[in-house]
């Protein structure tokens, strides 16, 4: 198989879940869409060298993760984006309030959920590519899902007003 071959398979298994990355960080669809070009243009350039599929998830994952920050660095922008966009297998329509919650979570909770529950990811593993501790991992689940706990439950609560 060509290193070109490669790149192609690449793309294709690894295209969503690096868009709903960049989506969870910009929250804009097009910035998400230039993200992912610049994610697999640094793959290309990069070749082939990974030890296995799992490896070159976790380097795609990671250069995302760092795509992200350099653009909100660069843009000076942080987008508090609370629309219906469509984002690629990452909402049905009962799932719309739970993702919503979780794109409204802080930065710092919001990938280890994503990661965890979007990517099945261990908590190991979420410590790696994000280059942090398992304790810190673990915390900021924690923390999260306090978080998701009370605003789903305030919206039920206003629902039902």
């Amino acid at each position: 198989m060509s290193e070109n071959d490669d790149f192609q398979k690449a793309v294709m298994l690894y295209k969503d879940t690096i868009f709903r990355i960049a989506y969870a960080y910009c929250r804009n669809h097009f910035d998400a869409e230039d993200i992912c070009q610049e994610v697999f243009l640094k793959l290309y350039r990069h070749g082939s060298r990974f030890n296995d599929q799992d490896h070159e998830k976790a380097w795609l994952i990671r250069v995302a993760i760092n795509q992200c920050k350099d653009f909100l660095r660069r843009k000076w922008v942080i987008s508090f984006f609370r629309g219906k966009d469509c984002i690629a297998g990452y909402e049905s329509e009962n799932q719309s309030e739970v993702v919503e919650a979780v794109f409204s979570l802080p930065i710092k909770y919001r990938m280890p959920i994503h990661l965890y529950y979007y990517e099945d990811y261990s908590i190991r593993e979420i410590a790696e590519i994000l280059g942090t501790s398992e304790t810190a991992i673990q915390t900021q689940l924690q923390r999260a899902r306090m978080m998701l706990r009370k605003k789903i439950r305030e919206e039920f609560e206003d629902e039902s007003k």
